[in-house]
């Protein structure tokens, strides 16, 4: 009797939990790709205005929204058919399933790295020490993402061999990388990027703390260098809150991801097969919502990127759309 009550308890919470979870994946994921989608374009027009692109910051987050938009349109919406509607099309082709998880990987490394490479940026540019603010120039920042992609590509090409269909299903077909795997995703994948984005983003506030210190001290400073100071305080200010967020809903993923190496060789029940199951899949749509939140957070947080979005946006409207408008209006006077 009690057997069959764990059995039913069991079906029961498996029904709930699908249940939540084709709908998370079904509209959440939509959802959230599309605004994801259309942030990071946002994000790559308003770094591209003149007033900003000259900054290395900006390239850097320019960086992370193209690797952002990489993987909401590769890796999401793999994700997307296959939690959402059933479909997993990496099961059938043995390239496609390798150059999905690879190239997943790599897009989420660029996107993290990226932000990792900015929290340096803006550590070495509020730094008083001239030699680290020699960081920040333009052409360091471009040779930088050039290595950064580079090197990533060539990193993870372990996933290329190891990963193939077997039994109709994709996934590690050597046992010892399934062993070596889970510590490298998250050591290297996981734990690295905060680790470095967390140690960088509180020296900055550091050195943020003395340059307000210096600035009281300093009454001759001239206004442009208070305009100067002022848009890289809101770059930073924009860098904090986007790593604070970032790291915020990322680490339920990494700590679930250590839980399950250290736990896979024991026995569990049916139960908690299937709250682990659930709780893989809530970590890594959180970890998803960290990919979409970027414009919105840069729009919250940072008057400049407000300015320049709303100037974008006006620009946009006057020279295409209500220009257009304008034309075709003449045009059926003249016509008339």
């Amino acid at each position: 009797m009690a057997m069959s009550n764990v059995s039913l308890n069991g079906s029961t919470l498996s029904s709930t939990l699908n249940f939540i979870q084709l709908q998370l994946g079904r509209y959440g994921m939509t959802f959230f790709s599309i605004f994801g989608n259309i942030g990071c374009i946002l994000n790559i027009c308003v770094f591209l205005q003149p007033s900003l692109r000259a900054n290395s910051c900006s390239v850097y987050f320019i960086a992370t929204s193209i690797g952002t938009f990489l993987v909401l349109n590769f890796g999401l919406l793999t994700q997307l058919l296959n939690y959402g509607y059933n479909i997993s099309p990496v099961n059938g082709i043995s390239l496609f399933c390798k150059l999905r998880a690879y190239l997943s990987v790599v897009f989420t490394m660029l996107d993290r790295s990226s932000l990792s490479i900015a929290c340096v940026d803006r550590y070495a540019s509020s730094s008083s020490n001239v030699r680290i603010r020699h960081f920040c120039h333009l052409n360091n920042a471009y040779r930088l993402l050039i290595i950064n992609t580079l090197f990533w590509f060539i990193v993870q090409i372990h996933i290329l061999l190891f990963l193939d269909i077997k039994d109709g299903i994709c996934g590690i077909i050597s046992n010892v990388y399934k062993t070596f795997n889970p510590f490298w995703n998250l050591i290297v994948v996981g734990l690295s990027m905060p680790l470095l984005m967390g140690i960088f983003g509180c020296m900055t506030l550091l050195n943020v703390r003395k340059m307000h210190q210096r600035i009281k001290l300093n009454t001759y400073t001239n206004s442009v260098a208070n305009r100067i100071r002022s848009k890289d305080y809101q770059l930073i200010t924009m860098l904090l809150f986007q790593v604070s967020v970032h790291i915020l809903l990322i680490m339920p993923y990494q700590i679930h991801t250590l839980y399950s190496t250290l736990t896979q060789s024991m026995k569990k029940s049916s139960i908690q097969i299937i709250i682990e199951d659930f709780t893989s899949f809530i970590t890594t749509f959180l970890t998803n919502i960290s990919s979409c939140l970027t414009f919105y957070i840069f729009t919250l947080t940072a008057r400049t990127f407000r300015k320049e979005l709303y100037n974008l946006l006006n620009d946009f409207c006057l020279n295409h759309l209500f220009k257009n408008k304008y034309s075709t209006n003449i045009s059926q006077r003249n016509n008339g």
